[in-house]
């Protein structure tokens, strides 16, 4: 192909889509896919966050241009930003692909997501009011890249509304299926754009302008920061606030619970929603990050109050010793050895690894009595035993001590004892709690709870609540798999027609409840077989997704002009996946065209 003859000069912070529409209004080219073609090589309307195929549009610049992709990549898109949260491999692939394009469709390391959960807009937004000083200062309007991000609702420059869509006859301002974007400051109706300004001090406003702030910093850093110096920004700080224990366990409920606890309710000001199953896998897992960009930008402002600070923070992981090395104190208020450190060994145990709890104990020789400190090492609970008591009762946790006969009698007798006493805790904590299930029982007193089980049994057995049958619990897959299939042709029949993708199980099945969806997906193959047949009634294949997108298709056609259309000119001018379809997707799109009188 020969080179181009002009290729339009960016405007300050213009969006890559604005410059190539612009190039395309500049262009005798009729369809905008025309021009897309000349520039990239690809027969498509629709216009991508990140550029592909970059080689083909460097090879045709005029000669002497002063473009390179960098400066297209990091002055025109949000790529800086995303560089920064993908992994060197990714980013290696995606890299790959805006110079060369991709050698798959749906490449799962391809463009990010702009929709749900993503940081870009899947609208196009404009400023009312920069629209009119763009025309004024440069005689065109274009797209600014600061307003399209997703939870942006102002122009930080004017505090007006940004729009996407006229608000009288609520037609889109711009169109990333189509590529058309605005050229005048009114929409094709000839509607003119009105300004709605916002009060700063309404709710959300002024964390929107923070996040926004964080989001170019990290932009304009992207060769400074990494996945790998942001995701270990983040252990190091949840570390630190315990949200990280010591043994390594994430707690993630805990740490969602007090993020939404601080910024609710501007999530939903901020389109943000924590609650899927999904999210909650996936945050903390470097390979993720990019899927949930907003998510990092409120944790660092609420672990450090910017990102900035965030990156600049030199706190370490550095695990401390749980009650450190000794030497220890008695903690026996009546022992003459208190708060003097003197003892010099212990036995320490994990108590719960998820929650970082753990126990030592160690002996007084002053007072002869076992302290016990247990819990975490800044928050920990001090309890005492009398060692030879300590001793019977720990022989069968694999404390195993040698007691001369004549103690054992004497021990014998305080187990007794021990025995009474755990008895009557047993029967007053059961006195007021209603206990349905001994694994109540187990949570409340757990020490209590294995000290019965191994040493008293059978008095035991008979004070708690008993075994639950699994014949009582055992599922009625006959009544599930109906009431299942039920749900799954409400389910099927509720989808849009006008949806954009093919039809999959996992398209049902995100309809439904957790508690079906996990239902399907685990007995499916052997015991849901009207469920799995009533899902199969609406899995679309490649032929029947294509016929149903016939009536979506032509009415993008319509918005571009094109009221009559031959088959070839339909399959043409609609996406590329028809130019391969086979003879009975034509005679749908035959059929189609002469029934809505479409056909030329």
């Amino acid at each position: 192909m020969s080179r181009l003859l002009m290729f339009p000069e960016p405007f300050p912070d213009e969006d890559i889509r604005s410059i190539v529409f612009r190039y395309h209004v500049r262009s005798v080219n009729v369809e905008f896919y025309e021009s897309r073609y000349e520039l990239f090589g690809i027969r498509s309307y629709k216009q991508t966050v990140f550029p592909k195929r970059l080689n083909v549009l460097f090879e045709r610049l005029p000669i002497g241009n002063k473009f390179t992709v960098d400066s297209l990549l990091y002055e025109h898109t949000w790529y800086g930003l995303y560089k920064a949260f993908f992994t060197s491999e990714r980013n290696r692939k995606m890299l790959h692909i805006m110079k060369y394009g991709s050698d798959t469709q749906g490449n799962p390391n391809g463009q990010p997501n702009t929709g749900f959960q993503s940081i870009l807009s899947s609208e196009i937004k404009y400023c009312p009011e920069c629209v009119i000083e763009d025309e004024q200062k440069f005689g065109e309007i274009y797209v600014h890249r600061l307003h399209q991000v997703s939870f942006l609702h102002s122009c930080p420059k004017h505090h007006v509304r940004l729009l996407t869509k006229c608000p009288v006859c609520k037609c889109n301002y711009g169109n990333v299926e189509t590529g058309k974007l605005l050229q005048a400051a009114s929409c094709k109706l000839g509607h003119a754009m009105n300004s709605e300004h916002v009060n700063l001090d309404e709710r959300g406003i002024t964390l929107q302008y923070d996040l926004l702030e964080d989001m170019i910093f990290i932009r304009d850093k992207h060769d400074e920061l990494s996945n790998e110096t942001i995701f270990f920004k983040c252990l190091e700080q949840l570390f630190k606030r315990g949200y990280i224990t010591s043994t390594g366990v994430h707690l993630k409920k805990a740490l969602l619970s007090d993020l939404i606890a601080s910024y609710s309710p501007d999530l939903i000001i901020l389109n943000m929603d924590f609650s899927s199953v999904y999210f909650k896998n996936a945050i903390l897992n470097r390979e993720m990050m990019t899927n949930f960009i907003g998510f990092y930008l409120l944790l660092a402002r609420f672990l450090c109050g910017s990102f900035k600070d965030f990156m600049s923070s030199q706190d370490s992981l550095s695990l401390q010793i749980p009650f450190g090395v000794g030497p220890w104190a008695c903690e026996n208020s009546k022992c003459v050895n208190r708060n003097i450190p003197k003892i010099k060994s212990c036995i320490r145990k994990i108590v719960n690894g998820r929650l970082g709890t753990y126990s030592i104990s160690y002996d007084c020789e002053s007072c002869n009595l076992t302290t016990i400190l247990k819990g975490t090492p800044t928050s920990y609970k001090v309890s005492f035993h009398n060692r030879r008591i300590l001793e019977v009762v720990s022989k069968d946790y694999g404390l195993q001590e040698i007691i001369d006969a004549q103690d054992q009698m004497a021990a014998g007798i305080e187990i007794d004892t021990y025995r009474t006493k755990l008895r009557r805790d047993l029967s007053r904590l059961l006195e007021q709690n209603t206990y349905q299930k001994r694994s109540d029982i187990r949570r409340s007193a757990e020490s209590m709870y294995r000290w019965f089980m191994r040493n008293d049994k059978e008095w035991f057995e008979d004070k708690i609540p008993r075994k639950i049958s699994q014949d009582s619990i055992k599922l009625n897959f006959q009544e599930i798999d109906l009431d299942l299939q039920a749900k799954i042709r409400v389910a099927g029949e509720g989808i849009d027609p006008n949806y954009h993708l093919p039809i999959r199980r996992g398209t049902i099945l995100n309809l439904l409840d957790k508690k079906d969806h996990n239902r399907f997906r685990h007995y499916y193959r052997d015991k849901l077989p009207a469920s799995n047949q009533e899902i199969d009634r609406f899995v679309e294949s490649r032929k029947q997704f294509l016929i149903r997108s016939i009536p979506r298709h032509y009415s993008k056609l319509v918005e571009q002009g094109k009221v009559k259309v031959s088959v070839n000119k339909f399959k043409e001018t609609s996406v590329s996946y028809y130019l391969n379809g086979d003879d009975e997707v034509d005679h749908h799109i035959l059929i189609f065209l002469q029934e809505n009188g479409a056909l030329l």
